[in-house]
């Protein structure tokens, strides 16, 4: 399944997020599901692109945007929310990494203590 979210969604950010943004998210997602996620892929761009994108019509509507632009669509909230977004996402990928490293280090000794006693002595 492939699916979007936005990082204020995300249970355990959801006090940071809000410090940030002043704006209290009710839909939330456990981060144990985050976490189960097999592949997690930052889609970003540049908070000025952003701002931009808003102000041309292409999220909101004229007065939505102008309402977003004056709160959450301020250039350092962000700033802040793509941090916090990266910062989160390459959290999980270190997780993911430590347990292929634990994984490969099991398979290696096994491989090791098998293939080892199948050795020879050289003749003499």
């Amino acid at each position: 399944m492939y699916t979007t979210m936005n990082i204020q969604h995300l249970e355990s950010l959801n006090d940071l997020v809000g410090n940030i943004t002043n704006i209290e998210v009710k839909e939330r997602v456990p981060d144990s599901v985050f976490d189960q996620a097999d592949q997690v892929e930052v889609i970003d761009i540049e908070p000025e692109d952003l701002i931009e994108r808003m102000k041309e019509g292409k999220i909101y509507g004229p007065v939505q945007a102008e309402r977003a632009l004056e709160n959450f669509f301020r250039r350092e909230k962000l700033v802040a929310l793509r941090e916090i977004a990266l910062r989160r996402s390459a959290g999980q990928f270190q997780k993911k990494n430590e347990m292929y490293w634990e994984i490969w280090s099991i398979i290696q000794e096994s491989i090791y203590w098998h293939v080892f006693p199948l050795r020879h002595p050289a003749p003499r």
